[in-house]
């Protein structure tokens, strides 16, 4: 079989899967109009995410979706890839392959295109119930020729609050961690003994971000201060584990620490995603002989921006 007739074949199967899911069509209206508020996820997409591991690796990008009713849009950027030929949502955890449930696109894009933004319907009610409650179980994927089973892929997060996709994708940044590490200070504990707690973080993100703690300790807080001197310091307002050896995943309330302009000017959330390492050293510590460990970590941090319009402030 072709690769287009692969690709072709999976969204068809994943289209009629759907369809076959669908409750009858009283039950579905009822699903959509009661359970059927406006909510939106994101998505940090790369190879590294790919669950056979063999993605395209220059490939990078950054998805975000909205969810009304049985109405899905979606808005998606994209670099360091071929030509994508379909975006699909495969029902999947991390580092799993996983059924695809919802066909975003399918047919090759136009040459030099980066972004590509869309709406599709969703009848099946277990489908938009699992969508709705576990979106991290969920993963945008997107193929190419060369990799018709997946080229980059990021799994959804839940934002705090409804944004419109295409606005969100305009006014938001995507930013790696280029290098840094966690820092950790061996302290002393509440039975004597002594260990590594958190004291800071020293990062470099994409874009020259630089990232670090304001003030020393487990508390810190956490800022983002772009080249262009626009700042942001953010709350911790969830954790999600990834992983034995991997910091958690984590949503942030952003608040301005800079001046309105620039890059970091309008963020209102911040998402640290797809985190590698960083974990502190286990066991006691000597305070005199190792008093600080500086453990490296990979992270995509996502800045979600804001867009004032009519003198208000509204998501994405």
């Amino acid at each position: 079989m072709s690769r287009d007739r692969a690709i072709a074949a999976a969204c068809a199967a994943a289209a009629v899967a759907v369809a076959l899911m669908a409750p009858p069509a009283h039950a579905a209206q009822t699903a959509q109009a009661g359970g059927g508020g406006a909510v939106s996820f994101v998505s940090s997409l790369s190879a590294e995410n790919e669950a056979s591991g063999t993605g395209d690796r220059d490939g990078r990008g950054l998805a975000f979706l909205r969810l009304r009713g049985g109405r899905l849009s979606f808005a998606l950027s994209f670099r360091g890839v071929a030509t994508p030929v379909a975006a699909v949502l495969r029902e999947a955890g991390k580092g799993a392959g996983g059924p695809v449930r919802i066909p975003l696109f399918t047919g090759r894009l136009s040459a030099g295109k980066t972004s590509v933004s869309g709406t599709v319907e969703i009848s099946g009610r277990r489908v938009l119930d699992a969508l709705r409650r576990q979106p991290n179980s969920f993963s945008f994927n997107l193929l190419t020729e060369r990799f018709p089973h997946g080229a980059i892929r990021g799994r959804l997060h839940a934002l705090a609050e409804p944004v419109d996709a295409d606005r969100a994708l305009r006014h938001s940044v995507r930013a790696p961690v280029v290098h840094g590490a966690q820092i950790y200070a061996c302290t002393r504990q509440g039975d004597g003994s002594y260990a590594y707690t958190q004291r800071d973080v020293r990062a470099l993100l994409e874009g020259g971000i630089a990232h670090f703690f304001a003030a020393p300790g487990p508390k810190g807080p956490p800022v983002w201060v772009a080249p262009d001197r626009s700042a942001v310091t953010g709350t911790v307002r969830s954790k999600t584990p990834n992983g034995a050896g991997n910091i958690p995943e984590l949503a942030l309330d952003a608040r301005r620490s800079g001046p309105p302009d620039g890059r970091l000017g309008q963020v209102g959330e911040i998402l640290r995603l797809n985190t590698a390492g960083g974990v502190a050293p286990g066991g006691a510590c000597d305070p005199a002989a190792h008093p600080e460990a500086a453990v490296p970590y990979r992270a995509d941090y996502v800045f979600v921006g804001t867009v004032r319009t009519a003198g208000r402030t509204t998501g994405g």
